[in-house]
């Protein structure tokens, strides 16, 4: 009598507060009841003595990694470099801790250099010999641009806007794509705007303590 071959096929998506695990029906209407947008994902098929018997698949926000193993290895190198290319196409650099580690870096960095630079620039006789409005505004923008970087770097969502992974059930727009670089780029534009909105104001009050 033949042995009967053991067959499993598991499919596992979730996010940080909900996780679907199908093991029959992998179809759009059994993913509907998984999260909206899956920031991991987990697949393993195996079938026992088979050209191919084994498949594992994991990506998430650290690492993209697939195992395959089977009897013919013409067909596990043909599959893996199958899936490779698949996947190829809709990967993307930017993303994942390594990325917004290096980011977030970058902009502390930038936000001291900002945040300073007033007290370096004081040390230059040609700023201390300007008007005093001028002197204002610069050091109202770089106080500005240096607190819109800090508020970027602790309290913006960067885990949501930049995973590893995202995995969606369906297309997305562009505008949707770029809306993260855009609410950044409006909270920096919006302070500077809101710091020099408030120059002549300052200066005001800067030439009546002169006299």
């Amino acid at each position: 009598m033949k042995n009967r071959r053991y067959y499993e096929e598991t499919l596992t998506i979730e996010d940080s507060v909900t996780k679907l695990e199908l093991k029959e029906e992998f179809t759009v209407k059994a993913l509907e009841k998984g999260p909206k947008i899956a920031t991991e994902l987990t697949y393993r098929m195996s079938l026992d003595d088979a050209p191919i018997s084994e498949i594992y698949l994991t990506l998430n926000d650290f690492w993209r990694t697939i195992s395959i193993s089977g009897r013919d290895q013409g067909l596990v190198n043909g599959l893996l470099l199958l899936v490779k290319e698949e996947i190829g196409k809709f990967g993307c650099s930017l993303g994942g801790g390594d990325t917004r580690r290096f980011w977030g870096y970058v902009l502390f960095i930038l936000a001291n250099i900002f945040a300073w630079s007033p007290w370096f620039l004081r040390r230059f006789p040609r700023f201390v010999g300007a008007e005093s409005r001028n002197q204002i505004r610069i050091v109202s923008a770089c106080s500005a641009i240096a607190l819109g970087l800090f508020i970027g770097v602790f309290a913006l969502p960067w885990a949501d806007w930049f995973p590893g992974i995202a995995i969606r059930k369906y297309s997305i727009s562009t505008w949707e794509l770029i809306g993260p670089y855009v609410t950044v780029a409006s909270l920096l534009v919006g302070l500077v705007g809101l710091a020099l909105s408030l120059v002549p104001f300052l200066g005001s009050r800067h030439g009546q303590s002169d006299d």
